[in-house]
């Protein structure tokens, strides 16, 4: 979702770190919560060792996707960064949607654009000047 939807090993243990996650799960460690979230299919791991080094990365999983989806994460945003609260300025708060989508990927729809458009017509095959009535 935010940050094309992954994350490294080392940055996601140091935002985990930040929150005292090793203190706050319902299981013993990190580590293990990380084991179940990739078992529940929250979280895929994917280790590249294309380099020499093995890199490890967390991508947000298939049911990470459904249950949470994009709501689910703006939401989230808004809440940790008090926006919406009414004691930001609207400007402010424009400014935060605009990055926070940018940021998920989300396009904005320019209704009035689409309307106008109209659907478009297929493709035909073959070639011009083919004509069947021989």
């Amino acid at each position: 979702m935010l940050s094309g939807g992954s994350i490294s090993e080392d940055r996601l243990n140091r935002h985990l770190r930040r929150v005292n996650a090793e203190y706050h799960t319902p299981l013993d460690r990190t580590d293990k919560l990380l084991a179940r979230l990739c078992k529940e299919g929250y979280l895929l791991k994917v280790r590249d060792s294309d380099t020499g080094e093995e890199v490890i990365e967390y991508f947000v999983g298939p049911r990470g996707k459904i249950e949470v989806g994009v709501t689910g994460v703006s939401g989230m945003a808004k809440e940790v960064f008090g926006i919406g609260q009414g004691g930001e300025g609207s400007e402010d708060s424009e400014q935060f949607e605009k990055r926070l989508k940018r940021s998920l990927g989300v396009r904005e729809s320019n209704a009035p654009e689409a309307e106008n458009a109209g659907p478009e017509a297929p493709r035909r095959r073959g070639r011009r000047d083919d004509d069947d009535s021989d």
